[in-house]
C-alpha cells in the first residue's frame, strides 16, 4: 500500500446570473494552460445558482458520450443566456436544465 495521500480538488461556482460566462472565461484558459478539461482538474464541481448551471455544463456527458469543454459550454451558455436571464422569466429551472442538457453535442 503507497503511502502518497490522493489528493481532491473541489470547484465551487459562484451564482450571479450572466457572470457565469466569466467563469467559464477563466475555466476556458485554465482547460488551455495544461490541455485538460475542467471535469479532468477536480473530483468535485459544484455550484449555487448560474454555478450550478455552469457545473452541469461541464459534468454531465452529452449525446455522444463525451463531456464540454469550457469554450463548448461558453458556446451553449451565451446561446441559452438572453431566454434565461430576461426580466421576464417564462422559464422553470426544471426547463432551463432540460435545455442546457439538450444542447450538449
Amino acid at each position: 500500500m503507497s503511502n502518497q495521500k490522493k489528493l481532491h480538488a473541489c470547484l465551487a461556482l459562484d451564482g450571479g446570473g450572466i457572470r457565469g460566462t466569466l467563469e467559464l472565461v477563466y475555466l476556458q484558459e485554465l482547460e488551455k494552460r495544461t490541455g485538460r478539461k475542467v471535469h479532468e482538474l477536480f473530483s468535485t464541481i459544484v455550484g449555487t445558482s448560474t454555478g450550478s448551471l455552469v457545473a452541469l455544463l461541464l459534468t454531465v456527458p452529452g449525446k455522444n458520450g463525451k463531456v464540454v469543454s469550457a469554450s463548448e459550454a461558453l458556446k451553449i451558455y451565451k446561446k441559452w443566456s438572453p431566454q434565461i436571464f430576461c426580466s421576464k422569466r417564462f422559464f422553470s429551472h426544471r426547463f432551463v436544465v432540460g435545455y442546457f442538457i439538450v444542447s450538449l453535442p
